[in-house]
C-alpha cells in the first residue's frame, strides 16, 4: 500500500502495521480496519513491489514518515532479509521493531499469549521458533509497556482506546536537534516572523527558507522557539545543525545529516567525495518531506573571519560557499517541490540563492531598503526586560530600550548587569549607537568590570572562545590550572559556580548534559579580540595535549579527540606536532591517517594535509604532499593529485641528500604514483615510464625492507596492467612472475596478511587473464576461476567493503566466460557484481559505476549468445547510461569502453529489427572510436576491441546499411596499415593479425558486396 502525500507531509495521521501474515494476518486486518474508521492511515508492508531500493531503505522511509508503530507480536518467525536459516538472526518485523526503537518512534506493543499459539497452524523449523521465543522473551523482560492479548475480539478493544494517544501524539515527528539551542528564560514579541514562517513552512515550494539579520538579533532564539512552539511539523523526519557548534564544516554537517536521517545505514566509507553526500541527502529530501535547519551558515561563506562585516546582501565574492559542493546543495535544494524545507540563519544571504527561488524572513515590503531581522519592537522592548526582571517606572525602561537599539542580546545582558549593581544601573546607560555590534560590546565592557574572580573568569571565557567545540569542565580546569600553577590567584575555585554566574551574565551557555560550554557568536567574537597570539598559541598547545591525554583514556572517542588534538595543533601553528598525531602510531593503534582513510574521512584528511604542509618542511612536508596526493587521487581529483606530484618530486630532486635511502625511497614513490594515475587515465605508454624510474630506484637500493619490498610489488603490478594495456603481454606477464617471486619470499619471514593473499590471487589471476589473449581460453578461466575462487573467501573473511581490483576480477572472469562460449556462467558472475554494486551507486558512490557498466556489458554479450536479445538491449541500455554519467563527471578516458558498450546496444537493436537505432549507434561508436584510433593507439587495447566489435558487427548489418559497411571496412583498412608498419610486432598486434587472418574470406566478401575492392599488397601482407 503507498502512502499518499497527506501522509508523507504529516496532514495525515499513520501508523505503521507490523505483523507476520501466516498467523497473524486476520488480526492485522482488523486493526488496520479500526485505525481507518477513526480516520487513522494504516501502513501495511506485507508486499514490498518493484522498488529500485533495499527492503531495509523502504522500511526506514516508511516507518520515519508514521506517527506511531504497532507490533503485534506472534509466536511465528516469519519471513526475513536471508533465507539460509543458518544465517538468519532478525526477520522483517523484527526489523521493524528495531528500526521503530531506534528512531524513537512513539511504539505500542501487543503480544500474542501462549492461548493464542495453540491456534497456530503451519510448522517452522526450531531454529527459527527458537529465535521468535527470545525475541518475544527480551520484550516480556524488558521495560517497554506492553499488552497482551489471545483473539480478535480482545486486541480490537485494545486498539480502540489506543486511538486518542495516536491521534493526541500526531505529527510529532522525527526532528533532531544536533545541537540543542538554549531555551530563552523569556521570549516576547516576534509574532509576525512566527506566522511568516509557519505559513512558509506549511507551503510545499519554495523550499529555501532564510532568515537574515546581524549578530545578536535573535535569529537562532526566534526560529527555535518558533519550532517547538508548533503543535505539529509537516515533514517525516528533520535535523537542526549549527554551523558555529563544534568547529563543524560542511562536509561534517553532510555526515550528521545522514546519519540521522539514514541511520545505520550510513556508512562514510562508502561516501568519501562531498558530491556524492550532497546527492544522497538531496536524494533523500527528495523521497519524503525532511526538515534541515543550518543554523550560522555564514561560517561556511568565503567572507568568514575577513575584517569587515559580513551581512546581508554584501559583496558577492563574500557571499559564496568555502566549498562548491555547499553552493551546489543550495541550488538543489532550492528546486525542491516535495514539501521538503531547508532553513537558514545568517548574517549574510548566500550567493548560491542569488537566483533562486527561496523565501527570505523577514518578509518586508518592497520599499523598504533594509532587509534582515531588526531589533525588537519598542514595546517588545520593554515586556523583555521587565520579563527579565528589570524594576522602573515606563519612562525610564522606555529610555534604556531606545539606548539599547532594542537589540534582544543587549536587552538581555544589560538585565543581567542591572541585576547585580541594583538602583544604580542608570549610571551605566550608554548613548544610542546605531549599531548594536558596538553597543554590545560596550556592555560588555561594562560587563567585565563586574564580574566574579575577574581574572579567571576572563581566562576561562577567552578559553572558550577559542574552542568552537564547546569547552568541557574539565578541559577548562585543565586550562586553568597550566595558567595560574605558579601563583596562588587559583585559590580554593569552585569552577562550576564560576560557569553558572557567567551563564546567569548571560555571557557563557552551560549543558549540564555534557557537562559543557558554549559562546555566542558576538561574545566569542568580543573575546577572540582580547587573546595575544603567544596566548593563542599556548592554549590551543595545551588543549591539544589534552586532548590527546584523553584519547588514550577513551577507547570509544579516540578518534574523535585525536581529531580535536590535531585543529589544536594546526591552530596552535605547530604542524610538527600535527604531523606526528596524523602519522605516528601510538599504543599499537592504526596510524591516525588510515583511520580516517578507512573510514571515509578523505575531504577532511585532504584539508588537514594541505593545512600541515604549509607548517612543515624537508621531509615531512614531502611525506605530507605524497600522502595527499593518494587522497586527491581516491577523490577523483586526478589532475590536483599529479600537480602536487610534480611538486613533491621536484622538492625531493633539489635535497643534496638524495642518495640517503629514505629520500629515494620517497622519490621512487612519486614516480611510482605518477605512474598509477598516468594509467588510470589511459596513458599507459607515459605510465611505463614512470614506473620504471620507480621500480629502477627500489632495485638499485642495497638494502630491501619488508615495507620497501611491498612498495616494489606494487609498483611491479602497477607496470604490469600498463603493459598488458600497451600490447607488451609478455612484459606483463614478466612484472607478476616477478612479484610472485617476491611474495615468496617476503612470505618465508612472515605469515601474510589477509591483502596479502588477496594482493597473491590478485597476481594469479593476471597471469591467467593473459593467457586470454593468447588465445588459450580453456586453461586461462581455469586458472581464473581458481583465483576468484580464493578472493571469494579472503573477502567474506575479511568482512569489509569489496576491493575494487576484486570486482574487476570478477568483471574479466565474465568476459573471459562470454569469449569461451559459457554464456551461462557469466550471467551468474553479472549478477554477483550487478546486485551489491547497483546497491552502492544508489548510495551515491559513484565511483563503482564504471565497473558496474562493465558488468551491464558482459550481461548484454552473455544474452546475445543466449538469443535473449530484448533483454540483452535492457542491460546494454544501462551499461551506456551509466558511461554518459561518469563522462559527465570528467571520467573523458572511458569513452573508448563506452564505443564498446555502443556496438553492444547496436548488435542488439539489429537482432529485436530496430534499424535506426542500430545505425544511430553504431554512428556514434564509429565517431569515438575514429578519435581514439588515433589519439590513444598503443595506450590500451582500443584498436584490438575495435577490430572484434567491426568485424562482428559487419557480419550482422543489412545490406542496406552500405555507407556504414564502407566507413568500418576503410577503418580495418587503416588498422592493417598500420599493423603492417610496424617494425616489431609485439603480442597485441599479433593476435590483432591473427584476429583479420581468421575473418579475411568473410571480409574480402563483404567488401566486394559493398563495392570495394581492398588492395593486393594488404592482402598479401596479411
Amino acid at each position: 500500500m503507498e502512502m499518499d502525500w497527506q501522509v508523507e507531509s504529516g496532514s495525515r495521521t499513520t501508523v505503521f502495521l507490523s505483523a507476520t501474515t501466516s498467523d497473524l494476518g486476520e488480526y492485522r486486518r482488523c486493526v488496520s480496519d479500526t485505525l481507518q474508521k477513526a480516520g487513522i492511515f494504516p501502513v501495511v508492508q506485507d508486499y514490498f513491489g518493484s522498488d529500485s531500493r533495499s527492503i531495509e531503505e523502504i522500511l526506514v522511509d516508511k516507518i520515519l514518515a508514521s506517527d506511531a508503530v504497532v507490533c503485534l507480536v506472534g509466536h511465528v518467525f516469519g519471513t526475513a532479509p536471508n533465507s539460509n536459516e543458518a544465517t538468519t538472526t532478525r526477520s522483517y518485523t523484527q526489523i521493524e521493531f528495531d528500526l521503530a526503537v531506534h528512531y524513537e518512534k512513539p511504539l505500542y506493543l501487543f503480544i500474542a499469549d501462549n492461548k493464542f499459539a495453540q491456534n497456530i497452524k503451519g510448522v517452522e523449523p526450531d531454529d527459527l521458533k527458537s529465535k521468535q521465543e527470545e525475541f518475544r522473551t527480551a520484550i516480556l523482560s524488558g521495560t517497554r509497556k506492553y499488552q497482551m492479548f489471545s483473539s480478535i475480539i480482545e486486541l480490537e478493544q485494545l486498539i480502540n482506546a489506543l486511538i486518542r494517544p495516536i491521534l493526541a501524539n500526531a505529527g510529532r515527528r522525527s526532528f533532531k536537534y544536533i545541537d540543542n539551542p538554549p531555551t530563552p528564560l523569556c521570549f516576547v514579541g516576534r509574532t509576525d516572523e512566527t506566522e511568516q514562517l509557519n505559513t512558509a513552512i506549511d507551503k510545499r515550494v519554495p523550499s529555501v527558507i532564510v532568515i537574515l539579520g546581524m549578530g545578536g538579533q535573535g535569529k537562532t532564539t526566534f526560529l527555535a522557539h518558533a519550532l517547538r512552539a508548533r503543535p505539529s511539523l509537516p515533514i517525516s523526519a528533520g535535523v537542526w545543525i549549527s554551523a558555529e557548534q563544534g568547529g563543524f564544516s560542511f562536509s561534517e554537517f553532510l555526515d550528521l545529516a545522514l546519519l540521522e536521517l539514514m541511520g545505520n545505514r550510513f556508512n562514510k566509507a562508502d561516501f568519501p567525495k562531498l558530491n556524492t553526500r550532497v546527492q544522497q541527502l538531496i536524494s533523500i529530501m527528495q523521497k519524503r518531506p525532511i526538515l534541515i535547519v543550518i543554523d550560522a551558515i555564514e561560517r561556511w561563506l568565503t567572507g568568514w573571519g575577513v575584517d569587515k562585516e559580513l551581512k546581508g546582501f554584501y559583496d558577492l565574492s563574500f557571499r559564496q560557499g568555502n566549498c562548491n559542493e555547499l553552493d551546489d546543495f543550495l541550488q538543489q535544494t532550492s528546486g525542491l517541490d516535495n514539501g521538503s524545507h531547508i532553513i537558514l540563519t545568517s548574517r549574510a544571504f548566500p550567493a548560491a540563492l542569488d537566483l533562486a527561488l527561496c523565501t527570505i524572513l523577514p518578509i518586508f515590503p518592497k520599499s523598504k531598503s533594509n532587509v534582515g531581522l531588526t531589533g525588537l519592537t519598542h514595546d517588545e522592548a520593554i515586556e523583555l526586560l521587565e520579563q527579565l526582571g528589570m524594576v522602573a517606572s515606563k519612562e525610564k525602561l522606555s529610555n534604556l530600550a531606545k539606548s539599547l537599539v532594542c537589540h534582544p542580546l543587549a536587552l538581555t545582558g544589560f538585565a543581567r548587569v542591572a541585576k547585580t549593581i541594583g538602583k544604580g544601573w542608570e549610571s551605566i546607560l550608554f548613548e544610542k549607537d546605531n549599531d548594536p555590534s558596538r553597543l554590545f560590546h560596550n556592555l560588555v565592557d561594562e560587563i567585565r568590570k563586574h564580574l566574579p574572580n575577574r581574572e579567571i573568569s576572563e581566562f576561562l571565557l577567552k578559553c572558550a572562545s577559542l574552542l568552537p567545540e564547546g569547552a568541557s569542565l574539565e578541559l577548562l580546569k585543565w586550562l586553568i590550572i597550566k595558567e595560574y600553577s605558579v601563583n596562588d590567584t587559583l585559590g580554593e575555585l569552585n569552577l562550576p559556580a564560576l560557569v553558572l554566574a557567567l551563564a546567569d551574565w548571560n555571557l557563557l551557555i552551560w549543558d549540564p548534559d555534557t557537562q559543557s560550554v558554549r559562546l555566542h557568536s558576538l561574545v566569542a567574537e568580543y573575546f577572540l579580540k582580547l587573546i595575544e597570539d603567544s596566548k593563542r598559541t599556548e592554549i590551543h598547545m595545551h588543549t591539544a595535549s589534552w586532548y590527546e591525554t584523553k584519547s588514550a583514556e577513551n577507547v570509544n572517542l579516540t578518534i574523535f579527540y585525536e581529531i580535536l588534538a590535531l585543529r589544536h595543533s594546526l591552530a596552535a601553528k605547530d604542524g610538527d606536532h600535527a604531523f606526528y598525531i596524523l602519522f605516528n602510531s601510538q599504543q599499537e593503534k592504526i596510524i591516525l591517517f588510515d583511520r580516517l582513510t578507512a573510514k571515509g574521512h578523505l575531504w577532511e584528511l585532504s584539508e588537514f594535509l594541505q593545512e600541515i604542509i604549509k607548517q612543515v618542511s624537508g621531509l615531512q612536508k614531502v611525506q605530507c604532499i605524497l600522502n595527499r596526493t593518494y587522497v586527491l587521487n581516491e577523490l577523483e581529483l586526478s589532475h590536483l593529485a599529479l600537480a602536487d606530484l610534480q611538486v613533491a618530486s621536484a622538492m625531493v630532486l633539489m635535497r643534496s641528500d638524495l642518495n640517503w635511502p629514505p629520500m629515494q625511497v620517497l622519490l621512487a614513490k612519486c614516480y611510482g604514483f605518477q605512474g598509477i594515475i598516468q594509467n588510470e587515465t589511459g596513458k599507459a605508454t607515459l605510465a611505463i615510464t614512470f614506473l620504471n624510474k620507480s621500480i629502477n630506484i627500489f632495485e638499485s637500493l642495497d638494502i630491501l625492507s619488508d615495507e620497501n619490498i611491498m612498495n616494489l610489488i606494487i609498483t611491479l603490478a602497477n607496470r604490469g596492467v600498463a603493459r598488458k594495456a600497451s600490447g607488451d603481454w609478455d612484459g606483463a606477464q614478466d612484472d607478476y612472475r616477478r612479484i610472485s617471486e617476491l611474495f615468496s619470499i617476503k612470505h618465508n619471514n612472515a605469515e601474510p596478511s589477509l591483502d596479502e593473499l588477496m594482493m597473491v590471487n590478485e597476481i594469479r589471476f593476471r597471469i591467467s587473464n593473459i593467457d586470454i589473449n593468447r588465445g588459450e581460453i580453456s586453461s586461462a578461466i581455469e586458472g581464473m576461476e581458481a583465483a576468484v575462487g580464493e578472493m571469494r573467501k579472503i573477502q567474506i573473511n575479511s568482512a569489509t567493503r569489496p576491493r575494487r581490483n576484486y570486482l574487476l576480477s570478477l568483471v574479466s572472469l565474465a568476459s573471459a566466460y562470454v569469449v569461451g562460449c559459457k554464456p551461462s556462467h557469466a550471467l551468474e558472475i553479472a549478477h554477483e557484481l550487478i546486485i551489491p554494486i547497483e546497491e552502492l551507486s544508489m548510495q551515491g558512490c559513484w565511483e563503482y559505476n564504471g565497473i558496474l557498466a562493465q558488468a551491464y556489458i558482459n550481461k548484454a554479450r552473455a544474452l546475445l549468445q543466449l538469443t535473449r536479445f530484448e533483454e540483452a538491449l535492457v542491460a546494454a541500455d544501462r551499461s551506456i547510461y551509466l558511461y554518459e554519467d561518469i563522462i559527465k563527471r570528467d571520467a573523458k578516458q572511458l569513452k573508448g569502453q563506452m564505443a564498446n558498450a555502443l556496438f553492444i546496444r547496436a548488435e542488439a537493436f539489429s537482432f529485436t529489427g530496430n534499424e535506426k537505432h542500430m545505425d544511430e549507434d553504431l554512428q556514434h561508436a564509429i565517431s569515438i572510436s575514429k578519435i581514439w584510433l588515433q589519439d590513444w593507439y598503443g595506450e590500451c587495447n582500443i584498436q584490438t576491441v575495435f577490430l572484434e566489435n567491426s568485424i562482428r558487427t559487419l557480419s550482422n548489418l543489412p545490406l542496406k546499411s552500405n555507407e556504414t559497411r564502407q566507413e568500418l571496412l576503410q577503418m580495418i583498412k587503416q588498422c592493417i596499415d598500420r599493423i603492417n608498419s610496424l617494425s616489431v610486432q609485439n603480442l597485441a598486434s599479433k593476435r590483432e593479425k591473427e584476429l583479420i587472418n581468421n575473418n579475411w574470406i568473410s571480409l574480402r566478401k563483404i567488401a566486394l558486396d559493398t563495392g570495394i575492392e581492398w588492395e593486393k599488397t594488404a592482402i598479401k601482407t596479411i
